[in-house]
């Protein structure tokens, strides 16, 4: 299961509410915990801290809530003024009963860097679902959760819940929330919402900002390394220099690896149409670099086109990533494979029963003026393929 991400500018605004709380109640006949927006008046309500009996209030005036019946002589103010511990443990219990309803929950953080908004969607609960209250756990010690998310007995996400103090990030895994106990109750019990965006308190950069962070520091890296390796000559240089500048090219090339790696690292699931684009863009430079050949790319109309040198020639050939098109021999051809216009052909004698197979479950090209099967030299399954049919041998 995957928490879901998205990120916008736009910012999240509640309707307010009178300062009342709307704490939930225990039905009296199945023990549940129920909190007003919910509950039904042909129910009966007791309070969780004196167990007396309740009236239900839902006007339309006032927001929902419970309230004990009069009693002079020993008045129990759990509902009139409640203290942090009652309100924090309300919360707690509300938060484990709208996840267990499979209310749509969302949770909105903002960035403390550039102020964006982040949007996480909260899996629904399931069959294999379980929300515990005070979990406990290890990491970095024994630690207890508020509340935990767990699926087939993993941990999928942790919620804590603020009233006062907040939780420290060191001391929780990754994904896990914080929340304002009373903006939660006014949230959940407010009549007009049918899903639910819970403001998240706490204060972390979002995941662009963090990955900008990273991408300028390895960017500063190559480029103190290159300044070094621009320092020697390239001719006339000694052994040491010449492992000097090899060493550094290793260096180089590690770091553009690392640059392209934590480029993307969501499931394809959660990826935007941009980001999926950028990915593409990303495997395709990755390999590339690995491969050191030289490229060059410009954006046009929103695609960028490359421009790469093919291996041990002088010649150039232009790749459009939007359509998989490649330009060479003064016009753009539809169904080249790059790969193997980079490394070669590998001809396969494939039967006919066979094409289907070889096409798509191998990612295989047809050759039209050779009427012949092929992949790239560098196909990732090269080897199974060469286990299944037999190379072509052209004279």
């Amino acid at each position: 299961m995957i928490i879901k991400l998205r990120t916008h500018k736009t910012d999240i605004t509640y309707t307010t509410m009178t300062q009342l709380l709307s704490l939930g109640a225990i039905n009296k006949l199945t023990g549940e915990y129920v909190y007003p927006k919910i509950a039904n008046k042909k129910d009966e309500y007791i309070c969780p801290e004196c167990n007396k009996d309740l009236i239900l209030v839902q006007g339309d005036i006032r927001v929902h809530h419970f309230r004990h019946k009069v009693d002079s002589i020993n008045p129990c103010h759990h509902y009139s003024k409640p203290t942090e511990s009652q309100i924090h443990k309300d919360a707690k219990i509300l938060l484990k009963n709208l996840l267990e309803r499979k209310i749509p929950i969302s949770f909105i953080r903002n960035c403390c860097c550039c102020k964006n908004n982040e949007e996480f969607e909260i899996p629904e609960f399931t069959e294999g679902s379980v929300i515990q209250l005070e979990y406990r756990f290890e990491y970095n010690g024994v630690k207890i959760a508020d509340v935990a998310y767990l699926e087939d007995g993993e941990v999928l996400c942790i919620f804590e819940i603020c009233n006062t103090h907040k939780t420290c990030s060191e001391n929780r895994p990754e994904p896990w929330f914080e929340i304002n106990a009373e903006t939660l109750i006014k949230i959940a019990n407010n009549n007009t919402l049918s899903s639910l965006q819970i403001p998240c308190v706490r204060c972390e950069k979002c995941e662009d900002c963090i990955k900008e962070e990273k991408r300028r520091i390895i960017l500063q890296k190559i480029h103190l390394l290159e300044q070094q390796l621009q320092s020697i000559t390239s001719w006339g240089a000694s052994k040491s220099e010449k492992n000097k500048k090899s060493k550094l090219r290793k260096q180089i090339k590690k770091l553009n690896e690392e640059l392209l790696s934590f480029a993307i690292k969501k499931p394809e699931i959660m990826l935007t149409k941009d980001e999926k684009m950028l990915r593409s863009n990303c495997d395709i430079e990755k390999e590339l670099i690995l491969n050191d050949i030289e490229y060059k790319y410009q954006i046009n109309n929103g695609t960028r086109i490359y421009q790469i040198k093919l291996p041990n020639t002088e010649e150039y050939i232009r790749y459009s990533c939007s359509s998989k098109k490649i330009y060479m021999n003064k016009k753009w051809h539809t169904h080249l494979d790059l790969h193997s216009v980079l490394f070669g052909k590998i001809y396969l004698n494939i039967p006919f029963k066979d094409k289907d197979e070889f096409k798509y479950s191998h990612n295989g090209f047809w050759d039209s003026e050779k009427r012949l099967w092929y992949v790239s030299k560098n196909h990732k399954d090269l080897e199974v393929i060469l286990s299944k049919w037999n190379q072509y041998k052209i004279n």
